[in-house]
């Protein structure tokens, strides 16, 4: 189950670019996105150990997150709204074995070893699930997705998100965030959907485009950039050109 607001609007541009560099946008910064049946990904998850072809149609990005930076290599999906990763887990993916033998072990999130990590609290404006607070003070999440038995359940916390400016210079960006402790998987994420972590790109205020517009850091904006082999860029604060055509969303149920 996910939630769907009213208040919170963000403007999605989807772009099909035959070059990398088309998928630039200016004043705005993100990272590299794969789908799931590029070169990239299949050099690094093995195309043959995820879910068949046309059962999911995904795109990966590589994020880093925290103090020392761990990498995740995370499902973009546009559908839902919380950032999620495992973290101090008893039921998610640690590692891949491939067809050759060979296995792929996972970065896993952990509060304690990350000198910028913090605990989300029930007071919060984004903890959604207070009514669960009454045995603990750190705000607890549970989102049901659409697929048959398939969760995420955890505690939320606070880190940096690491990101890189889309220009020249290619500053670091570091961005506090809130996501999703993710500490029990269930259904597909098993299989290997969203082997190391799930990043909502919805409408609600939890979500990464939400917050980075909450804390002035870029535009309440994306856009996501694909070439033809597969390898594009999501670019937060990317608001197009001036001369494009718009159609605005309905959230009305």
């Amino acid at each position: 189950m996910t939630w769907l607001s009213t208040h919170s609007w963000a403007v999605v541009l989807l772009v099909v670019g035959l070059g990398s560099g088309s998928c630039y946008g200016f004043g705005t910064f993100g990272f590299d996105i794969h789908h799931r049946f590029s070169d990239p990904v299949k050099g690094v998850l093995g195309v043959d150990d995820l879910p068949p072809k046309g059962s999911v149609d995904l795109y990966y990005a590589n994020v880093t997150i925290g103090t020392p930076a761990l990498s995740f290599i995370v499902a973009l999906d546009t559908g839902s709204d919380l950032f999620w990763l495992p973290c101090n887990c008893s039921s998610c993916v640690r590692e891949l074995v491939l067809s050759k033998r060979k296995k792929i072990k996972f970065n896993i999130y952990s509060p304690n070893t990350s000198t910028t990590s913090s605990e989300v609290p029930c007071s919060s404006d984004l903890c959604r699930q207070r009514r669960r607070c009454s045995s603990q003070s750190t705000c607890p999440y549970q989102v049901r997705y659409l697929s048959n038995g398939t969760s995420s359940t955890g505690i939320l916390v606070e880190d940096v998100l690491h990101l890189i400016t889309d220009d020249d210079q290619e500053k670091p960006v570091n961005a506090n965030i809130t996501f999703g402790c993710g500490q029990v998987e269930t259904g597909s994420f098993l299989e290997g959907a969203a082997p190391n972590g799930l990043f909502g790109l919805g409408m609600e205020n939890i979500s990464v485009p939400s917050v980075l517009a909450d804390k002035n850091l870029a535009s309440n904006s994306f856009s996501m950039c694909f070439g033809a082999d597969g390898v594009g860029r999501i670019s937060f604060g990317d608001k197009g050109s001036s001369d494009q055509g718009e159609t605005p969303f309905n959230t009305s149920k």
